[in-house]
């Protein structure tokens, strides 16, 4: 295997940790030869660290696993120290050969090599011909492994799983060594850093022992894990254990580093490398692959700034693939390290749109939540914006708004009240009210009545904080700041929020993505999106509320399930697909999550919010959290059987919050560690799906995406294939990112798209082959899009005319014109949703690319939940009733709920949706009315797993857009 020295420019998460640090190029070559000649000292002998083995014992062959690196060599022959599993041997009826409980050594033995055996290994699904008594094979697959010396093997032809030896098995030599032997670790491991010896001096110019910590980086310079600094030692004992999710790596960089390096008082020199090693495919990571398990020692090189290029001491490690992880604690559901631990008895509100409403909540098919529990009640869709507003007013202490962008005109309450409506009947205008209830006016059309519904509600956000403010409300807003040199540049409007509120007591803070790189500062992005507020609770203290999710209070994101593009709401005229003509006639439809959470973890996202507001602020105006407030232990009141389990996420770095140290890359771990575990099905919305740029066909060397998101999905659908296990990943994208389709931006955008799911497909397909499945690729993995056509009546149409200012409508090429022509306009999908089994979900800001996921590019945050009351075969809770409900949205299901979306993971429903979707994709290029708004995605998967396009090559409307994308010159980092 080829081993690279090179630097890495492109890296998902951490630090630098290339194998060399800054200097002279002899110093490298030094370093090179003393790893290639480490490199083959570890590769002598036969048999590797914890490989299983027969060990012959008095005539029986026993099995064992290798317990040492380097074998014993003396005039008697190599000798290897063996440990044997006492309760494998004496408890398993399923061993090879029986033996005593006084013939089972109880410490491991020194063996000679002459009485080992190695074990021919396989893993668990794979296709393998099975010796019968007569002579013959049969096609069969491995069930399960019994420390590698013995199979469950399940015969093709239905016979009885039976019990055999490695020696029964013969390799399908028909399916690629690549199909037998996995090349990678990949999945849930557990680690233990146990100590290591004989360090380099580390502190005073290399004359006294240092604060020595270690880190295990992948290839791809992720942080799987690190221990705590040991105090003033050169043999530190850590004892640190964990278990963490690794995917696809082939190698791990072992990293000692220093804490206290500042011998000149140079604080710069904190937490200074000293000591590397690496272990790697050849020499002991394979072993973790085969057989589960490493344990053992590695040698380090000293590359401390006062060392030599020399071998220094070693470390040991023990490292054990975790193959029983889906047998996790569903009352758990914890993420584990990450910042953030997962808290209790919270209560939480999921929401489908910044509005529902009566109409909608009877229009929708009716579902029933908790059902078989004394807890069974019909599902109410709850009013994210009303709860914002109605929690606003409540307040007496203070209100946290965070956001992307926040614009304080916008209107939070948006139902006509009674008098305005009598008076919009009687002047007979019927396209100014939608039918559930909104307001539908335009500015230019009945102004008079846009003034009675604010002057009733008084309910513009910055009317809202303005008076707070004037009542004694600590009123804080912090969003990142849009300006480059005075100019906007992505409409955020940041300065106009500003100058809002200048004047008043409500303090705005437009903040930079605080980085090193000017360029970078000004193109990255603070994305987190979220309010924070008191409320008051049974007692006389206050308690806390929090609203997390994916919905900025700006311009464009209030919508509803009805999702239309003529009715305009308010002023509220949002369009950034149209590079032409009038954008204020037809507005673009937006889907977005949010949340409402109150308990323990809202301590966390105020935590958050004063950490980052006093990283790049300072710490002035924030509200201290002491006894007018509940506790967060007392805040812990849902102790029924809906209560929810919730942990807070986020991605950030050190130049956002102080407290963190280095990259705070949560939100990645939390979505590979949930996909991971599903064991149905799992539902995503995301307005991007970028990532796992290794997979990608024939831009392999591409490293700007290096996400493993996508990765995790295709491993998890390959499991499935191999056990032959109904389970199906659907994901809901838009049909376009956000701007001109046809514009380098969204291309490139499309291109990295189209390169991710081709990659997914192309190994899946792989798999199935390999698993002689008659299954197509999209059984497993799904794409969809969401958009809208919206029929005028005479009247409707007569209005719409009368608003189109004249000439608007006469470039050839106006994509407005295209869009009003057909009546129809994507859907945006800006969701940042991932929903796991009915059972637990991710919401909040980060989208699926590295931009989001990485750490270090924009911050984000987002809130896991669950309810552990209803979670397995019980999983009916408030989840389920989530889910259901926006495929009830989406693809149009009215009176009775189908019975087939209660499984998604069943081949009916994979089936239901595909066809339901495809329908609709073709209604909505076509002339006739759409059945939902839920649309396959416009690729054109084959059998074989490739991807390619039908007949239409562009987008509906947009001429020159290709579905597929193109390559532009912008920077990586920025569309990423």
């Amino acid at each position: 295997m080829a081993f690279c020295f090179a630097r890495r420019a492109n890296r998902a998460e951490g630090e630098n940790v290339t194998l060399f640090s800054s200097g002279a190029d002899k110093r490298k070559e030094a370093i090179q030869k003393l790893y290639k000649s480490l490199k083959g000292h570890w590769g002598k002998g036969k048999f590797k660290s914890s490989q299983v083995v027969l060990v012959t014992i008095e005539g029986k062959e026993v099995p064992g696993i290798i317990n040492t690196r380097h074998p014993t060599r003396s005039t008697n022959g190599t000798r290897y120290e063996v440990i044997l599993n006492r309760d494998a041997l004496l408890n398993d009826s399923r061993k090879l050969n029986p033996i005593t409980e006084e013939e089972a050594p109880t410490q491991p033995l020194m063996v000679r090599e002459s009485d080992l055996r190695a074990v021919p290994s396989f893993r668990e699904g794979e296709r393998v011909f099975l010796k019968t008594r007569d002579g013959n094979q049969v096609e069969a697959a491995i069930a399960e492994s019994y420390m590698g010396t013995h199979y469950d093997v399940q015969p093709q032809e239905g016979e009885l799983q039976c019990n055999v030896e490695p020696s029964m098995i013969l390799r399908d030599t028909r399916v690629p060594v690549s199909e037998h032997n996995l090349e990678y670790a990949h999945g849930k491991v557990k680690i233990k850093i146990e100590r290591a010896k004989n360090l380099p001096m580390a502190d005073s110019c290399g004359t006294k022992p240092g604060d020595p910590y270690c880190e295990l980086y992948d290839r791809k310079g992720r942080l799987i894990t690190s221990t705590q600094p040991i105090t003033s030692t050169v043999n530190p004992h850590w004892n640190h254990e964990e278990i963490v999710s690794i995917a696809n790596t082939d190698l791990i960089f072992v990293v000692i580093k220093d804490t206290d390096m500042n011998c000149f008082g140079d604080c710069s020199a904190r937490n200074e490398v000293i000591a590397k090693g690496f272990l790697d495919m050849e020499n002991g990571l394979s072993n973790l692959v085969q057989f589960g398990t490493f344990h053992g020692s590695l040698p380090l090189v000293d590359v401390s700034p006062f060392g030599k290029v020399s071998r220094c001491g070693e470390i040991f490690l023990n490292l054990e693939l975790q193959n029983d992880i889906l047998t996790r604690d569903l009352n758990k559901w914890e993420i584990t390290r990450t910042r953030f631990r997962s808290t209790t008895n919270n209560s939480a509100t999921l929401y489908q749109s910044a509005y529902v409403g009566d109409y909608w909540n009877e229009k929708l098919a009716p579902i029933t939540i908790y059902e078989g529990s004394p807890l069974a009640k019909k599902y109410i869709r709850e009013n994210c914006w009303e709860d914002i507003h109605a929690s606003m007013l409540e307040a007496t202490e203070f209100i946290y708004v965070y956001g992307w962008s926040v614009d304080p005109t916008m209107q939070l309450i948006r139902q006509l009240p009674p008098t305005a409506a009598e008076r919009l009947s009687k002047e007979g205008v019927h396209f100014s009210k939608l039918e559930d209830g909104t307001i539908g006016v335009h500015d230019n059309l009945a102004p008079e009545l846009l003034a009675e519904v604010r002057r009733r509600w008084d309910c513009t956000l910055g009317a809202i904080l303005k008076k707070k403010a004037g009542e004694g409300v600590k009123v804080c807003i912090m969003i990142w700041d849009e300006d480059v040199a005075g100019v906007a540049a992505a409409g955020t409007g940041s300065s106009a929020c500003r100058d809002y509120f200048r004047g008043t007591t409500v303090q705005v803070r437009c903040m930079k993505r605080d980085v090193q790189s000017t360029f970078l500062s000004n193109s990255l992005t603070h994305h987190q999106k979220g309010v924070i507020l008191d409320a008051p609770s049974s007692t006389k203290k206050r308690r806390l509320v929090g609203f997390i999710g994916g919905i900025d209070l700006t311009g464009g994101r209030w919508d509803c399930p009805g999702k239309y593009i003529f009715k305009i709401h308010h002023h509220d005229m949002y369009q950034m697909y149209a590079s032409q003509g009038d954008k204020k006639i037809i507005r673009q439809p937006w889907a977005d999550i949010h949340s409402k959470v109150e308990g323990p973890v809202v301590y966390d996202a105020v935590a958050n919010f004063h950490n980052r507001w006093t990283a790049q602020k300072g710490g002035k105006g924030l509200i201290k959290i002491n006894k007018t407030f509940i506790s967060k232990e007392d805040a812990a009141l849902n102790t029924g059987l809906d209560a929810w389990n919730a942990q807070l996420f986020r991605s950030i770095d050190t130049t956002s919050d102080h407290g963190v140290t280095g990259i705070e890359a949560d939100c990645q771990r939390a979505w590979v560690d949930v996909i991971e575990r599903s064991e149905r099905f799992i539902y995503i919305e995301n307005q991007y799906f970028i990532g796992s740029s290794e997979m990608w066909l024939g831009e392999k060397s591409h490293g700007g995406a290096s996400n493993i998101i996508p990765e995790s999905i295709t491993k998890r659908i390959q499991q499935a294939i191999r056990k032959n296990e109904e389970y199906c990943a659907y994901i809901l994208i838009p049909l376009f990112p956000e701007g001109t389709p046809a514009g380098a931006v969204v291309q490139e955008l499309l291109r990295w798209q189209k390169n991710t799911i081709q990659a997914m497909y192309h190994a899946i397909n792989k798999t199935i082959k390999s698993s002689k499945s008659q299954a197509h690729p999209r059984d497993y993995l799904q794409f969809f899009a969401a958009g809208t056509k919206e029929p005028l009546t005479t009247a409707e149409n007569a209005v719409l005319q009368r608003m189109v200012p004249q000439g608007s409508l006469l470039t050839k090429y106006n994509e407005i014109k295209n869009m009003i022509n057909n009546r129809r306009c994507p859907i945006y999908i800006h969701s940042k949703m991932i929903l796991v089994d009915d059972e637990y979900i991710i919401l909040g800001s980060a989208n699926v690319n590295d931009r989001s996921m990485s750490g270090n590019r924009d911050t984000e945050i987002a809130v896991g939940l669950c309810q552990p009351h209803f979670t397995g075969s019980n999983a009916k809770g408030s989840i389920k009733a989530f889910r259901q409900s926006l495929w009830c949205e989406h693809m149009g299901l009215y009176g009775t709920l189908p019975e087939v979306i209660d499984k998604p993971e069943s081949m009916a429903c994979v089936r239901f949706v595909r066809e339901r979707t495809e329908q609709a994709w073709n209604e909505y290029c076509g002339k006739g009315e759409q059945c939902c708004h839920l649309m396959a995605y416009p690729y054109l998967i084959t059998k074989d797993g490739k991807l390619g396009l039908g007949k239409r090559k562009q987008f509906p409307d947009f001429p020159g857009a290709s579905i597929l994308g193109k390559d532009s010159i912008l920077p990586d980092h920025m569309t990423a």
